[in-house]
């Protein structure tokens, strides 16, 4: 699948003779890399790697992880990467600074020696939510909702939008200070210090940033509410948001303390990123798909992506559109995921027990398949005090194998969290799936599969390829550009035809 777009891409990047992407998705429990060569007649990495992350993990964790994996990869294959791309899981955010002195070059620790910027307020996650905080969230939601569009994802108690709101509300920001989402943020810390960090669509969709036709920009009912935040003679302004460039676009070469820690190129060049559930639908798809595809991504959440040529946008139920080609990716994420299934079996329970699942017999026993520490639901299904259930538990006098159907039980309630989500989005306007692929950790489970076949709208299968790390270097490789094509977002999506259905 990787040639579908690379091919062009080759063709329009003379310079580069031979192509090496890395990508770097950062998921919710852990950040892999893969690195590409479109030369290849494999479409299968030279190299992949990763690292687990905490579930509080910040940015100084995520820029340890990050000097860890590409300390991993081969010298050799350091030496010549060409495109570097980072994913970011959607809405996870940290304050820093829009100008910082310049770092010196030489050794020191990752962060002393990268261009990272400092975290002013610590970190606020994909499920970080402003009714954490009541009486700020909820003034905090009601303004971004006089101001905002109905129904506009910015809305959500979860957005970027929500978290700068809530921090300016417990405490003005210093001047100079700015958001970054977690993508913008480590990319950042790839170039040079005088390189303020940028964003993408796809990251700053949940900030308000209008990807409309003919838009592409901070809408006018963001900076009011922006100036309505700050004080008369100080009012916050659009220096508080990042700016905002097309997924894929190049940011700039490494820093030169970059190249020395780890040996790269001086030429090689840092890509405006995306969120990991993009990456992921961008590798399940290879960029060869039409309106209809699908794709869920089956990790520590459940995350769904459909191809549209009709925008769906509700933020109450966490539906949200992004700009692909001159279609439309709509989905959302559910804070529940595959991860509750690590807070009660091991790998090899988990194997052993879905061998002895009837994968065709019913098992709906009502559960709510949220990590034992979660707090909230937002999509498909939100509620803010959504906790987990898994009761009643199976026992010997209602089961002839308790475990296995206890696991049986958990899977068809992450199932019908994934089915319920493609059900919003067809009541909600988009297109039918005719396709729908499947990556993540939970892909690769059959009996999950049989399960979830047996209530989606159309079977599921596995994607061949199943690393959102493969989709952010396909993005980075591609430079958000198929022939050096313009801005326009009509003509310029850099996967293959996505905008045709030909």
């Amino acid at each position: 699948m990787v040639p579908v777009f690379l091919a062009a891409a080759s063709a329009s990047r003379a310079p580069h003779a031979r192509l090496l992407g890395a990508g770097f998705d950062f998921g919710t429990s852990g950040v892999r890399v893969a690195v590409l060569e479109p030369s290849r007649s494999s479409s299968e990495p030279v190299f992949s790697s990763s690292v687990a992350l905490a579930p509080d993990a910040g940015a100084h964790e995520w820029l340890g992880a990050l000097d860890a994996l590409l300390g991993e990869l081969p010298a050799e294959l350091r030496a010549r990467l060409t495109h570097i791309g980072i994913s970011g899981t959607s809405a996870t955010c940290v304050l820093t600074e829009r100008d910082s002195p310049a770092a010196a070059d030489g050794g020191g620790a990752a962060g002393e020696l990268l261009g990272a910027r400092p975290s002013l307020r610590g970190t606020r996650r994909y499920d970080w939510s402003a009714h954490s905080v009541p009486a700020v969230g909820a003034r905090a939601l009601e303004l971004i909702r006089r101001h905002a569009p109905a129904g506009h994802t910015a809305c959500a108690p979860t957005s970027s939008l929500a978290k700068l709101v809530c921090w300016q509300l417990e405490q003005p920001l210093p001047r100079g200070a700015m958001l970054c989402h977690q993508a913008d943020y480590l990319s950042a810390a790839l170039l040079d210090r005088a390189v303020t960090p940028t964003s993408d669509w796809h990251n700053a969709l949940k900030l308000g940033f209008d990807v409309s036709d003919g838009a592409l920009r901070y809408p006018d009912w963001l900076l009011a509410l922006l100036r309505e935040l700050g004080p008369v003679a100080d009012p916050l302004g659009a220096d508080a948001l990042p700016t905002v460039v097309r997924p894929g676009e190049p940011l700039g070469a490494v820093s030169r303390a970059a190249a020395a820690r780890w040996g790269l190129s001086a030429q090689c060049i840092v890509c405006a990123g995306t969120t990991d559930s993009i990456a992921a639908f961008l590798a399940a798809t290879g960029g060869a798909c039409s309106a209809g595809t699908a794709v869920t991504s089956l990790g520590s959440t459940i995350a769904i992506k459909l191809l549209s040529q009709s925008r769906a946008d509700d933020a109450a139920f966490g539906l949200y559109s992004h700009r692909l080609g001159n279609r439309w990716l709509v989905g959302g994420a559910s804070n529940a995921g595959c991860a509750v299934l690590r807070e009660h079996f091991s790998d090899a329970e988990l194997t052993a027990l879905s061998e002895r699942i009837d994968a065709d017999a019913e098992c709906d026993l009502g559960y709510v398949p949220l990590r034992a520490s979660a707090v909230g639901e937002r999509f498909p299904t939100p509620s803010a005090d959504a906790r987990q259930r898994l009761e009643p538990r199976p026992t010997s006098a209602t089961h002839a194998d308790p475990e296995a159907a206890f696991l049986h039980a958990i899977l068809d309630a992450l199932a019908r969290v994934e089915a319920r989500g493609y059900t919003l989005l067809a009541e909600r306007g988009a297109d039918a799936p005719h396709t729908i692929l499947t990556c993540g950790g939970g892909s690769a489970n059959v009996a999950f599969t049989r399960i979830r076949s047996r209530l989606l709208p159309v079977p599921a299968e596995r994607a061949k390829t199943v690393e959102a790390s493969v989709g952010v270097a396909l993005l980075a490789l591609s430079e958000g550009d198929v022939g050096g094509a313009g801005p326009s977002p009509s003509v310029t999506w850099p996967i293959g035809d996505f905008s045709s259905d030909s």
